[in-house]
């Protein structure tokens, strides 16, 4: 009586002997103890740690190919526009904004940060 699948259990009070509730309390305070000083000291047995082995083991499996493809894509895309963007000024930028060529006082072209005179 009192022990129950390895967790103690104590008898109800009233079947218990006089005297005996001092002695089960100081048994009870000594696991209670010895429990308190083994979970201070466990650590964990998990290590958290990647190893160089296992990191380029699973290095192709962080990766996403067609995550990476469509970024490619898109930034491919980007540039493209940005290309023809900057194109597009520069001939405006010489034929002039009427669409004649502009002559005369030299001004700054926005693309080159000069003066230019076309």
């Amino acid at each position: 009586c009192g022990w129950l699948h390895g967790a103690f259990h104590p008898a109800p009070a009233a079947k218990m002997a006089p005297g005996v509730d001092p002695v089960e309390d100081f048994v009870r305070q000594r696991h209670l103890d010895a429990h308190k000083r083994k979970v201070a000291r466990s650590q964990s047995t998990i290590s958290t740690r990647w190893e160089v082995r296992e990191e380029s083991k699973l290095l192709p499996r962080r990766q996403n190919p067609k995550k990476e493809q469509l970024m490619e894509d898109r930034f491919s895309n980007i540039e493209r526009e940005n290309m023809r963007l900057l194109n597009r000024m520069q001939e405006i930028e010489h034929k002039g904004v009427s669409g004649a060529p502009a002559c005369g006082a030299p001004r700054v072209c926005s693309i080159h940060l000069a003066h230019c005179c076309c």
